[in-house]
């Protein structure tokens, strides 16, 4: 069975793999994956494998439609991280490049997720990331 290019994800966890996975993940590729965990409960991303290419972009957006805040923007290769939203909302978007000649190919990702109680310590992402972090910021929608 090869992955799915986004959907809506309730229950309290499961996993995301890039388009395509097991294969590399196609040109052109645009999905979103929304996460509910439920009301009362929080997303915890445990991201297991990161390497796309450096002309595609990962995004995870915490919130939902009306506030929403960029937890971080990654392009290229990463070890693996965590972090978590600080509402039951979460959304991944996936880029890739409608040429894919430049940079070429990545493998993809692997990112499990799961609910977990809103009095959790927050996790962002770890330091050595911090350069992959193109735009991060707060938008609300009236």
């Amino acid at each position: 069975m090869v992955a799915q290019c986004g959907g809506d994800l309730t229950g309290p966890g499961g996993v995301i793999l890039s388009p395509n996975w097991p294969e590399w993940y196609g040109e052109g590729e645009d999905c979103s994956w929304r996460i509910h965990v439920g009301e009362d409960k929080r997303v915890l991303l445990d991201v297991q494998l990161l390497n796309i290419s450096d002309s595609d972009m990962l995004t995870f957006t915490d919130g939902d439609e009306v506030t929403t805040r960029i937890l971080g923007r990654y392009v290229g290769g990463s070890s693996p991280f965590k972090l978590s939203s600080s509402t039951p909302d979460l959304t991944v978007s996936f880029h890739s490049d409608p040429a894919g000649l430049v940079f070429g190919k990545g493998e993809g990702f692997i990112i499990n997720y799961m609910g977990e109680s809103k009095g959790s310590v927050e996790l962002l992402p770890p330091h050595n990331q911090v350069e992959q972090i193109l735009y991060s910021s707060t938008i609300k929608v009236v």
